[in-house]
């Protein structure tokens, strides 16, 4: 049924997650 849906909502939740840390990563090496 939306089993794909979810999963493509979660995998793009994960994917948000980790570029968010990354930058946050990104921001703190800079200061």
């Amino acid at each position: 049924m939306s089993a794909g849906l979810s999963y493509i909502v979660i995998l793009a939740g994960s994917l948000g997650a980790v570029v968010s840390l990354y930058y946050a990563l990104k921001l703190v090496k800079l200061i």
